[in-house]
């Protein structure tokens, strides 16, 4: 394992760049009047994956020339990855259109390059520390942009950077309609769930720094990014901190009275948005967007059926409706998975989770506090992508960042030890 790259701040640039990706893509894109296919366009997205395709290819280079590092070792964890791509390779010509296929397999795969490149990168707790104070800083930013977004740039914003036909807002049974802030991502889901995975180390940054000034930052940054993620109007993603804070509150409960005030905090700009009239629109039956995701599972309940097999990459999902509009595009992504690779594709999927969680659990009772609260943190960061597919499609920046950080949990863990005995692989 290469140690010499551990630096805390390339990281933050990197994933900097990602979160604002797709704005700056869109706006190039309406700048120079290109198509979303246009061979031109598609090259100059592809930086995200060149970058960090170097940045393996290097490090791979560098660990077998340099024979002072740890050895890099592989556990039953990167065993279920490897198996998992090797059945995508398997499904790409069954898809039947090669394109598809292709651009299908690297939708569904390409977040286990950052778990790869996560794995060269070996974090003292410090440097974690350091990483996600950048990471909430980040966060912050594009909270702040968010609210700009839609209480004063508005509509045209959307229409002429995006150049959408149709704007994303959430109605409510009172008639309310509130336009939903996507900030600097595509979507507000996306949007939402970048705020609820820099919220998920929060308590870890809390615990761990004994100064008063940070601990101000992160008090308000934390306000400033709950309220963000309230003009997301993103009730998945709001539902997945709520669970998440309720698994961390099962072991903190001596911290309910802030999560009490946080609460009440969080009511309020619910309120004051109308978030509290839109999640009353699901409970009455007239939520057309919860309604719609009933008659997307019985779409999927059928496809499935017709398809026992795995209908084959390239024959689901959202990539795949840029090239065939008509395409059946469902809304966990687990059911993609399902349809496209099979059952068996599926439980290998579940497999490679249930490996992570065995990862991180093993971590939860280090005789360092600062690991344990770290470890905490990951697990809830992991818990929180598992809930995302579950009934929403994966999007590129929160799962390159998610899995990038697990697979430097893995080698640093491992690190910290110095030693293999705890490895967790049969």
């Amino acid at each position: 394992m290469d140690l010499y790259l551990n630096k805390y701040n390339t990281v933050a640039v990197y994933f900097f760049l990602v979160s604002i990706h797709v704005l700056l893509m869109y706006a190039f894109k309406g700048y120079m009047g290109l198509n979303i296919n246009a061979p031109s366009f598609i090259l100059i997205k592809l930086w995200k994956e060149l970058v960090i395709s170097l940045f393996i290819l290097v490090n791979v280079v560098m660990t077998s020339y340099r024979r002072n590092k740890i050895e890099f070792r592989m556990i039953l964890l990167d065993d279920y990855i490897v198996l998992f791509l090797l059945l995508g390779i398997l499904y790409i010509p069954i898809g039947g259109n090669l394109t598809t296929s292709i651009w299908s397999f690297r939708s569904l795969y390409e977040i286990f390059f950052f778990y790869m490149a996560g794995r060269f990168f070996v974090f003292t707790i410090d440097g974690y520390a350091k990483v996600l104070t950048r990471m909430i800083g980040i966060a912050v930013l594009v909270s702040i942009f968010a609210v700009i977004q839609v209480k004063y740039l508005g509509t045209n914003f959307f229409y002429d950077v995006y150049n959408v036909d149709k704007l994303a807002v959430a109605h409510t049974a009172y008639g309310y309609e509130q336009i939903r802030a996507t900030s600097t991502f595509i979507t507000a889901h996306e949007f939402g769930l970048f705020i609820v995975l820099q919220i998920l180390f929060i308590p870890f940054l809390w615990n761990y720094y004994d100064s008063n000034k940070v601990k101000i930052f992160l008090s308000t940054s934390l306000l400033i990014i709950l309220v963000g993620l309230v003009f997301s109007l993103s009730r998945s993603s709001i539902v997945i901190l709520f669970v998440c804070g309720i698994i961390y509150l099962g072991r903190n409960f001596k911290r309910l009275p802030v999560y009490l005030i946080l609460g009440i905090f969080v009511f309020y700009v619910l309120h004051y948005t109308g978030a509290i009239q839109n999640l009353s629109y699901i409970f009455i039956g007239m939520d057309p967007s919860s309604s719609g995701r009933l008659d997307v599972l019985n779409e999927a309940v059928h496809f499935i059926m017709d398809h026992p097999f795995g209908s084959g990459l390239g024959t689901v999902g959202v990539v795949v409706r840029r090239f065939i509009p008509t395409a059946p595009q469902f809304e966990g992504e687990l059911f993609n998975i399902l349809a496209q690779l099979s059952i068996v594709g599926l439980l290998i999927y579940i497999s490679i989770y249930f490996q992570t969680f065995k990862q991180i659990k093993s971590a939860f009772h280090s005789e360092n506090k600062s690991i344990t609260n770290f470890s905490i943190s990951v697990f809830l960061l992991v818990l929180a992508l598992g809930l995302r597919e579950l009934i929403l499609p994966r999007d590129f920046s929160n799962y390159s960042w998610g899995w990038f950080m697990i697979g430097s949990f893995v080698s640093s863990k491992y690190y910290w030890t110095q030693n293999f005995k705890n490895l967790v692989r049969r």
